[in-house]
């Protein structure tokens, strides 16, 4: 259909006049094939479109403004209709929605939006959260979890998450691999692991730290020391890492892919 311009919701719609009546809503997503740095602004205020009509409600009408037949292309912005559609470790582009002191919400289609924490934001500390993720501003980045039950998506856009080959999932770990990573925070009870690769973290017993009595943690580790470790077991419905980093448990054993 023809139409046109009448404005610019700023981070998240073109509305476009469609007859004297009818006034259809462009999401952000929906403007251009490609990612945009700002897609609003390709069209201005009283310029004509052709767009097409995605849903009606009586007098409200969503419409596309991209060439259906550009979908598949590279580098294009691709249709997800539900999260169904996407999977862990996949790498997504979408447009800053809402953003908060704990994070931001983007939007990766029409009908898809993806939770990113506030410690997935960057690998550098950000003193200004709203102003450096306003919205309608493009971002990249991979998504962690999938939840298609409840509809729920989280993502990081941390430039290692992205950059990284591969992300290591929970589902990923089996009991007895031998994974590397880094000491995340030392306490009385033991260590945790931050495990290479991925957003998991794994805690060390300080009775599975060495063969000898240990007495203080602080003198065999430091925040950031690169260590191996043997998961000894996996709680599937917390979701918990437990470590030994006992010599024994490395006897004969080889580091698994998730190795640095």
């Amino acid at each position: 259909v023809a139409g046109k311009v009448i404005k610019a919701l700023p981070g998240q719609a073109l509305l476009v006049q469609l007859g004297s009546r009818r006034v259809g809503r462009v999401h952000i997503c929906d403007v251009d094939d490609a990612p945009l740095e700002d897609p609003l602004g390709k069209y201005k205020v009283g310029e004509y479109v052709r767009a097409c009509v995605v849903a009606a409600d009586g007098d409200k009408i969503k419409a596309v403004g991209k060439d259906k037949d550009a979908l598949t292309s590279k580098g294009s912005m691709p249709e997800i209709a539900d999260c169904s559609e996407l999977a862990p470790g996949q790498l997504v582009c979408g447009y800053v929605k809402t953003t908060s002191s704990a994070g931001c919400f983007v939007m990766l289609s029409r009908t898809v939006t993806a939770r990113v924490g506030i410690s997935q934001l960057s690998d550098r500390y950000i003193q200004d959260v709203k102003g450096s993720f306003p919205p309608g501003k493009l971002v990249n980045g991979r998504l962690l979890t999938v939840d298609t039950k409840k509809g729920l998506v989280d993502m990081s856009l941390k430039r290692s998450a992205v950059l990284a080959k591969k992300r290591v999932l929970f589902s990923d770990l089996q009991v007895g691999q031998v994974v590397k990573g880094k000491v995340k925070s030392i306490q009385p009870f033991g260590v945790f692991v931050r495990l290479s690769h991925s957003d998991l973290s794994g805690l060390c017993h300080i009775s599975q730290v060495s063969e000898a009595y240990v007495k203080d943690m602080g003198r065999l580790y430091s925040v950031g020391d690169a260590v191996k470790a043997k998961i000894i077991k996996l709680d599937q419905t917390k979701k918990t890492i437990s470590l030994g980093m006992k010599e024994s448990h490395f006897e004969g054993e080889q580091m698994s892919e998730g190795g640095e």
